[in-house]
């Protein structure tokens, strides 16, 4: 697409309005933006959004009223009900805010936790004990039951940390159509059941942590799928899920219908480092002692630089956030990166003991420390809820939630790397587009080249412009954050690629 020279000074002029508005929020300038928008869009631009697909959220119509401001918000006192004495977190304490709310069911109906499992607004709660109503208590998810009912079963979910140390990441190597990344391989290590336990218990700073499948919904089945591991642990009473337990909790949040459960088992001072999820989840501790670090999905997006979504390892965070944590292959110290300061205050620490349930909402961010010698916990997942819908419901436009905002970044990523491509002009657009005008991008040399400067135009237009209108303006900030370019500097490319 190219534009005729007052087309290019019209989009220019308006792409600095956009720029004023992330940059300095108001709702009048919103208000003029989305009018402006509704009213005179420039057809190629119109054309461009009619060619996505229809269930895409980048075709979302933003609501004519204002969206509100409201971002997160602390919960109030009342639910802090419980003090749990643990070792301190290995987390810097730059980032650490407020306790997680503590609501415990015996003293509160489950109508008490709305505002917690509202889709227009979730946030972490735990539930205290409510993992004792799930399962069957006299019969103990302990490590030395497991060893005892499925001992020598063959586990393909053991993860082996780098030599030296005990913080564990996710990885898809199987997502490396653009990126490599030599630090993936190697970490997973098939043994016996009896083997994992034995090694993990061969040192008080075991490398070895069971990540395993148990259940798994697959498709045009009703039924969720027991994996061998599963009939074994089934065969033997471990099995007595009460699933009815989960209903009211699962249509309080609309969080839809199981997708899988999964079984972790770890030993102490084991950190899953920090990294989201795009599944609801309902995490319980049965035995042992876990502690959780929260952020909110749009305050780590911004902060604590993702891979690109077409990296092995999507959706974990390049920072780390560990005190004195030391450069490692992709990862370095949270002091390198100016940008995680957006999130000092606002982690939000939860502390499981055994039959606890932590609700952890989709898409946000979680640091995991191992607490006790021997750790086990259950994670249930959910799919089809509410925040995955397409056509997007319209009462989640009123503000679209963080997790819809993280969900938005992550689209227009996608636009942006078949537009543009990962590589040099990426890094140099995403460095141009959060510049606060044109002129200050001229300052700082980032003026496109005048053959790229219609792409760039186009493609930076289009992405503030709906992030204007549809994020509420406490977001704004944060969104273009969710873009900078170091998030697409200093990784390994794939070969060939």
């Amino acid at each position: 697409m190219t534009f005729g020279p007052s087309e290019q000074a019209a989009l220019e002029g308006m792409l600095d309005r956009l720029r004023h508005a992330i940059h300095s929020p108001s709702p009048r300038t919103r208000r003029e933006i989305d009018n402006e928008w509704r009213s005179a869009m420039p057809e190629g631009l119109r054309r461009e959004l009619d060619n996505l697909p229809s269930a895409s959220l980048l075709r979302v119509e933003p609501p004519k009223s204002l969206p509100s401001t409201q971002l997160f918000t602390s919960p109030n006192d009342k639910w802090r009900t419980h003090t749990v004495l643990a070792p301190r977190s290995v987390v810097s304490d730059v980032f650490l805010g407020t306790k997680c709310p503590i609501v415990d069911l015996s003293e509160h109906d489950q109508q008490h936790l709305r505002q917690f499992f509202n889709p227009t607004s979730q946030r972490p709660v735990v539930l205290k004990g409510f993992g004792r109503r799930l399962l069957d208590p006299s019969t103990p998810w302990t490590l030395n039951s497991l060893e005892r009912l499925c001992g020598q079963q063959l586990v393909e979910g053991v993860r082996v940390a780098r030599p030296g140390s005990t913080t564990f990441d996710y990885a898809d190597e199987g997502k490396n159509l653009c990126f490599s990344d030599s630090s993936a391989k190697g970490q997973l290590e098939p043994m016996l059941f009896a083997d994992f336990v034995a090694r993990l218990r061969s040192s008080n700073r075991s490398p070895y942590y069971l990540w395993a499948v148990l259940l798994a919904a697959k498709a045009d089945q009703d039924d969720l799928v027991r994996s061998p591991l599963a009939e074994l642990l089934w065969q033997e009473g471990l099995g007595a899920f009460r699933w009815d337990e989960l209903e009211p909790l699962r249509e309080l949040g609309d969080l839809g219908h199981v997708k899988n459960m999964q079984l972790f088992c770890s030993g102490a001072a084991a950190v899953t480092a920090c990294h989201y999820d795009q599944s609801q989840n309902l995490f319980l501790q049965l035995d042992g002692m876990k502690r959780f670090v929260l952020f909110p999905p749009m305050v780590g997006a911004s902060s604590f630089l993702p891979f690109p979504i077409s990296h092995p390892r999507d959706r974990c965070a390049r920072a780390r956030l560990d005190q004195g944590a030391p450069s490692d292959g992709p990862f370095a110290s949270s002091s390198h990166y100016p940008c995680t300061a957006l999130a000092h205050g606002q982690g939000i620490e939860a502390v499981l003991e055994p039959g606890d349930c932590l609700f952890l909402p989709q898409m946000w961010w979680h640091h995991v420390e191992s607490l006790a010698e021997e750790n086990v916990s259950l994670s249930i997942w959910f799919q089809g809820g509410a925040l995955e819908q397409r056509p997007l419901p319209a009462r989640l436009l009123r503000p679209l939630p963080g997790a819809l905002a993280l969900e938005l970044v992550r689209e227009w990523e996608f636009y942006l790397a078949t537009e543009i491509g990962y590589g040099a002009e990426l890094v140099l657009f995403t460095a141009w587009l959060s510049c606060s005008s044109g002129a200050a991008a001229r300052e700082a040399g980032l003026d496109p080249p005048s053959k790229l400067a219609a792409r760039w135009l186009r493609c930076g237009t289009l992405i503030l412009q709906h992030a204007v209108r549809l994020l509420p303006t406490a977001l704004l900030h944060f969104f273009i954050g969710a873009f900078n370019s170091l998030r697409f500097q200093g990784l390994e490319g794939r070969s060939g690629a």
